[in-house]
């Protein structure tokens, strides 16, 4: 399953995460920093690097395509079972 999302869309879709609220809650100083960019938060840190990367592997000379979203994708399995 994959969807594109906008990098705004990427930011609140990382913040639904429980894992980012325990962190938060073991780091508050860390979340005090939300909205920082590349100074921020956890996420805000993640997002800019992903940014980061993207950019960095587009060709040179030519705008890169696609910048504006990403492609996030999660492994999907269904079990069917049949009842006796």
């Amino acid at each position: 399953m994959s969807k594109k999302l906008g990098w705004e869309s990427l930011e609140e879709y990382l913040r639904t995460w429980s894992s980012l609220h325990a962190y938060h809650e073991a780091h508050p100083s860390d979340a005090a920093k939300k909205g920082g960019g590349k100074d921020g938060d956890i996420v805000d840190r993640l997002v800019a690097q992903i940014r980061e990367v993207r950019a960095e592997s587009s060709s040179p000379g030519k705008a890169a395509q696609g910048t504006n979203e990403i492609e996030v994708a999660w492994p999907l399995v269904m079990m069917m079972i049949k009842r006796k």
